[in-house]
């Protein structure tokens, strides 16, 4: 399977940076854990406190300029990013993909956490407790919500 998560992070952006409805339609699946790009993670940071503090629509010129002492190459991205602005693949997938794979690796931590636990000889009891609470957060946000 094709990991098209960095493509999918640059959808995100330039959708959200061209219309905010999409953010508060989506604000409660949306956060900077969905971005693995450090570059994009500051991206989504700086537009989320654009449209917080009430602008519709975030230009890239107001992001290069807020992130260029940060990130020396950020101009590149940013027209990387635009380079999305007319891709095919709906705003919903690209949430859904990222969604997806967030949920796969902290599944995978919950695992290695409950493995950790059981060859410690942890209390059955609170490996339970313990694993409940951690999937509880994994899952909820289901894919019907995305949709």
């Amino acid at each position: 399977m094709t990991d098209l998560s960095n493509e999918y992070e640059k959808i995100l952006l330039v959708r959200l940076m061209n219309d905010s409805s999409l953010y508060y339609e989506h604000h409660n699946m949306l956060n900077v854990d969905l971005f693995d790009n450090v570059e994009h993670k500051d991206i989504y940071r700086f537009i989320e406190s654009r449209i917080d503090a009430g602008d519709k629509v975030v230009d890239m010129l107001s992001v290069v300029k807020a992130l260029r002492n940060k990130h020396e190459h950020i101009a590149l991205t940013i027209s990387e990013v635009m380079n999305f602005e007319l891709t095919s693949t709906p705003f919903k997938n690209a949430l859904l993909g990222l969604t997806e794979k967030k949920k796969f690796n902290d599944l995978g931590v919950l695992v290695n956490k409950i493995h950790a636990m059981l060859n410690r000889k942890d209390d059955v009891f609170d490996i339970i407790t313990e694993a409940g609470k951690d999937l509880a957060s994994i899952s909820d946000i289901s894919s019907e919500e995305i949709q």
